[in-house]
C-alpha cells in the first residue's frame, strides 16, 4: 500500500549542473512508498564490460569491477525498491586530433635561411606545423549510488532506475603520436649540403614519434556521473543473478568543448547478490508479508 506521495517545489537560485542530478534523485525519495514488507541486506559484486574498438591501450571488450553493499525494500503486488553503495570502476577510450607548433622545426628552418641567405621567411611559407593524434583509455572509480525500482514475477526480476556516481580517482593511459609533414619531405643535404644537411637533420623534430603517458589527476574529468540503469535477473530464495545495463547521461569530460562529440560512460554488468533478511514488517492483520523482492 502506497502510503505517501510528496512533491516540493522549491525555487531558490537558478541550480549549477552538479546540482541537477542530486535534485532528479532527491525527487524519487521523496516519493515515499514506505509499505508492509521485507527489508533486506545484503553484499554484491559484479564484473562490468565497456566495448570499444580495439586499440594499442587494450582489447575491444574491457573488463572493470563493481562491489558493494544493497539493500532492497519490499512493497505492495510484486514491486519493490533497492539503493545501497558502490564501487565501480568505468573504463573509456577516446581519441583527439589536433595540430601545433613546431618550434624546434622553427628554429631549424631559420638556421637554413641564415646560412642560405633566402629572401623569403620559411616558417610563413611553409607549413611546419605538427599533427598530434592521442588515444586514451580512462578508467575511472566512482563511488556510485542507485535507486531501482522492481518488478518480480515467478523468480524474474525487472529492474529501472537512476544512479547518481561521484569521481574517486581516475588512470589515465594516453599513447600521443606525432608526425611532422614537413620533416617526411625535406631532404636536408639537397639543400644545404653534406655536413650542414646532416647537422640540419640532427637538429630537426622525427617526422614521426609515439609517446606513452600515465595520469592519475582527475583534472578535466567531470567530477559527477549521472544516468539510468535497466536490468534483469533471476531470484532464488536469497540469492539474486542479474544482468543491467547503465548508461550515463553526462560526458566524462569536465569542460568539453561544443565542436567534440558527446562521449559518456556506458557498461554492462553481471552480478551476484545475497541478501539476508533483517526484518519482517507484520501488516495490519497480524500476517508477514511474502511480496516478492530483489
Amino acid at each position: 500500500l502506497l502510503t505517501e506521495c510528496n512533491f516540493y517545489f522549491i525555487y531558490t537560485t537558478p541550480m549549477k549542473n552538479w546540482q541537477t542530478p542530486f535534485v532528479i534523485l532527491l525527487s524519487f525519495f521523496s516519493y515515499t512508498s514506505f509499505a508492509q514488507g521485507r527489508l533486506q541486506l545484503g553484499p554484491e559484486v559484479a564484473l562490468a564490460l565497456n566495448f570499444y574498438p580495439k586499440t594499442d591501450l587494450g582489447s575491444n571488450a574491457l573488463l572493470s569491477s563493481h562491489v558493494g553493499i544493497k539493500t532492497t525494500y519490499a512493497l505492495k503486488n510484486h514491486f519493490s525498491i533497492s539503493t545501497g553503495i558502490f564501487f565501480t570502476q568505468k573504463k573509456i577510450q577516446y581519441t583527439k586530433s589536433y595540430t601545433e607548433p613546431t618550434p624546434s622545426l622553427t628554429n631549424v628552418l631559420a638556421l637554413l635561411a641564415s646560412s642560405q641567405n633566402f629572401s623569403f621567411d620559411p616558417n610563413k611559407a611553409l607549413n611546419t606545423d605538427s599533427k598530434i593524434t592521442v588515444n586514451g583509455l580512462a578508467t575511472a572509480q566512482f563511488i556510485e549510488i542507485p535507486v531501482l525500482y522492481s518488478y518480480e514475477r515467478e523468480g524474474i526480476v525487472f529492474s529501472s532506475g537512476p544512479y547518481l556516481g561521484i569521481l574517486a580517482s581516475v588512470k589515465d593511459k594516453q599513447i600521443k603520436e606525432t608526425t611532422v609533414p614537413f620533416v617526411e619531405t625535406v631532404n636536408y643535404s639537397e639543400i644545404a649540403g653534406g655536413t650542414g644537411g646532416a647537422l640540419l637533420t640532427l637538429l630537426s623534430p622525427k617526422a614521426y614519434s609515439k609517446e606513452e603517458t600515465t595520469s592519475r589527476s582527475t583534472k578535466n574529468f567531470n567530477k559527477i556521473d549521472f544516468g539510468f540503469t535497466l536490468g534483469v535477473g533471476y531470484q532464488f530464495k536469497n540469492l539474486n543473478i542479474n544482468a543491467s545495463y547503465s548508461h550515463g547521461l553526462l560526458d566524462y569530460r569536465e569542460n568539453p568543448s561544443s565542436s567534440e562529440k558527446k562521449i559518456t560512460y556506458k557498461t554492462l554488468r553481471f552480478s551476484l547478490v545475497y541478501l539476508f533478511d533483517l526484518k519482517n514488517i507484520k501488516n495490519k492483520k497480524g500476517t508477514p508479508s511474502t511480496n516478492g523482492d530483489i
